[in-house]
């Protein structure tokens, strides 16, 4: 029951927060993080805990204030995967900035392969997001992803997404 409850609560504000504009989503996403920072005593403990072990010296109320900054900016966070996940892929493709894709076709055309470094935000952090703008990609991740397929741990996480 508590699983749909939360399953249903997410579709809500997905489906609310997706109408809405951006600077509305952002203030929305940072005052659920700060009321999650307020009533989550378990992970605020553990937040103010590790910032206390990084910053010793800063005192008491600046670390709180960046915790209290970091619980904001996750709900911001938050907010912004769920509206972004109700786009379409066009539309995902539409808001992303790439740099260099004549060079990434400049060297498949010499027979070149092509390192992808990304940040991660849903498929558009991947090289499959390339793959979809038409550049071929082969991307793996996770423990033993240098590795051939046999030769992998049997609990590695890997991807494979080509298009060629």
């Amino acid at each position: 029951m508590r699983e749909q409850i939360e399953y249903w609560s997410v579709l809500a504000v997905r489906g609310t927060a997706r109408r809405l504009p951006d600077a509305l989503v952002r203030a929305w996403g940072s005052a659920l993080g700060l009321i999650f920072y307020a009533v989550d005593r378990p992970h605020r403990r553990v937040a103010l805990a590790n910032l206390e072990q990084c910053f010793p010296k800063r005192p008491a109320s600046e670390r709180r204030a960046i915790g209290r900054s970091t619980f904001a900016h996750f709900g911001q966070v938050l907010l912004k995967l769920l509206t972004f996940s109700a786009r379409t892929p066009a539309q995902m493709l539409a808001s992303a900035e790439y740099e260099g894709e004549d060079r990434v076709r400049q060297a498949y055309a010499n027979g070149k392969g092509v390192l992808f470094f990304t940040g991660h935000f849903g498929v558009l952090g991947t090289p499959g997001a390339g793959a979809r703008r038409q550049v071929p990609a082969d991307w793996r991740a996770g423990a033993g992803a240098g590795q051939s397929a046999a030769k992998r741990p049997a609990r590695a996480h890997s991807h494979a997404h080509r298009q060629h």
